[in-house]
């Protein structure tokens, strides 16, 4: 097997992530995995397929793992609904080996990544703007970077 040159590049950005920064990767592998999974199943490559899906799983187990119902409240308790529905797409999806299930859990997810994906965004500016503004209009050099 070969090595893959990008698993380095990965690690080194979910260890330097901050938690908003993992779970929008950890969506954008899962709808990837779902996107995978889809076309396995056109292809007729089961066990490709089966792989895809099984990823996908995981990522959602990770995502409800993260959640906390303590602090995080109605916001947590849709974030697990949303994760069992997709979950419960998925097992379909393999179970039944058709396609229609797989749309469905990316169109339940799509627009949750893209609410973290703008939170990240927002984040980031926000801080690039704090550390111009801390060096004074940037006129000198930055020891931090967004």
């Amino acid at each position: 097997m070969y090595p893959n040159p990008y698993k380095e590049q990965l690690e080194q950005q979910v260890l330097s992530a901050d938690p908003v920064e993992l779970v929008t990767m950890m969506l954008e592998h899962l709808i990837q995995a779902i996107a995978d999974a889809r076309r396995h199943l056109l292809s007729g490559d089961r066990a490709a397929r089966a792989r895809s899906i099984s990823k996908g799983f995981g990522l959602l187990g990770e995502l409800a793992q993260s959640l906390d119902e303590q602090q995080g409240g109605q916001v947590a308790q849709n974030l697990r609904r949303i994760y069992g529905f997709v979950a419960s797409r998925l097992a379909y999806a393999q179970s039944h080996q058709i396609e229609q299930p797989l749309i469905e859990a990316t169109q339940a997810l799509q627009p949750l990544h893209d609410a973290w994906k703008a939170l990240c965004c927002t984040r980031t500016e926000a801080c690039g703007a704090l550390l111009v503004a801390a060096n004074g209009g940037g006129q000198g050099k930055l020891a931090l970077r967004a």
